[in-house]
């Protein structure tokens, strides 16, 4: 393996990793049901928030930042480590210095990985140029465990959103209960239900009432304000749902029932697609772990002998 192979590969990397950020971050229409949550984002009162300075140590000017999706990006960390930090869940860290120094790990990890997958090749006698391949991978190893270890922590903090979902039904359908038995009022019946659940729905919709005596606002507010803030778009709906029940005076409790349904039908029809694309996404393991090598030994064998006849002419 020549410098200039190792050169290509490289160039062609960056090329590859600058496209798909040019082409995800390439600006768009915003829908209706994007505009409506942004119109519901900005009218709900939020507490100030630190600023965050480990995110981005360099200051982008606003249109750039609102193209390349870095802002949305970071109030979806902000909104991971919120959560995580409420909901108490250990797998996720709970504040940006735990992400910092989980992401730092993962990056040193890689350099140090790739370090030693360079000298094995080295050693091999498999390259000729040991310093570009160190640099090389090294960096490759960094950036791809850095990347993995990002990506492990947004899918964990997106199950643990989908957890919260499946178990509001649960929550929703005792406060019915409680209200259908004449002994509470709703808010008082959702206060009397979260209180005999110990999971983060419930400790979210307990954050909503603490937010709601605190502050003196209405539970539609601050459910409102506990979706936005912890990004779960369906205490938005649960609030439209108690909106909606006290001022058209339909009961409340109908209310409650079809928006558990409509939770648990749309929970089973993700979970349907899960199963549907199952069988699509099996075949991904066999192209990295048999596919992938098996190309990689065939075109080794191929331009290794053509090097050689190129380096002798």
């Amino acid at each position: 393996m020549t410098t200039w192979l190792v050169a290509s590969f490289g160039l062609a990397l960056i090329a590859g990793a600058a496209t798909t950020i040019l082409i995800a971050s390439w600006p768009r229409r915003v829908t209706a049901e994007e505009w409506i949550l942004r119109r519901r984002q900005a009218s709900t009162p939020h507490a100030p928030k630190a600023r965050a300075g480990w995110l981005l140590p360099v200051r982008l000017p606003s249109r750039w930042a609102e193209q390349a999706g870095y802002r949305e990006a970071a109030q979806e960390v902000e909104r991971d480590l919120r959560l995580a930090q409420l909901a108490r869940f250990a797998a996720l860290p709970s504040s940006p210095e735990q992400l910092f120094e989980r992401l730092a790990k993962a990056g040193l990890t890689g350099l140090f990985i790739g370090l030693l997958l360079a000298i094995f090749l080295w050693r091999a006698g498999i390259t000729e140029n040991p310093w570009a391949v160190v640099v090389f991978l090294t960096l490759v190893g960094g950036l791809g465990a850095t990347v993995e270890a990002y990506r492990r922590v947004r899918k964990t903090a997106s199950q643990l959103r989908r957890s919260v979902i499946r178990r509001l039904p649960r929550i929703v359908t005792g406060a019915r209960m409680v209200m259908e038995s004449g002994a509470a009022t709703p808010e008082a019946a959702l206060a009397l239900t979260v209180t005999l659940y110990d999971d983060p729905a419930a400790a979210l919709l307990r954050e909503a009432i603490r937010i709601k005596e605190v502050h003196r606002l209405s539970l539609e507010d601050a459910l409102d304000q506990v979706g936005a803030h912890y990004g779960i778009a369906p205490f938005g709906q649960l609030a439209d749902a108690f909106r909606i029940g006290r001022r058209y005076g339909t009961r409340l409790s109908e209310i409650l029932a079809n928006f558990a349904q409509e939770l648990r039908r749309e929970w089973y029809a993700s979970y349907r697609e899960r199963i549907t694309r199952a069988p699509v996404l099996m075949t991904v393991p066999a192209l990295i772990f048999f596919v992938g090598p098996l190309l990689v030994l065939i075109l080794f064998l191929v331009f290794t002998p053509l090097f050689t006849v190129l380096r002798q002419l």
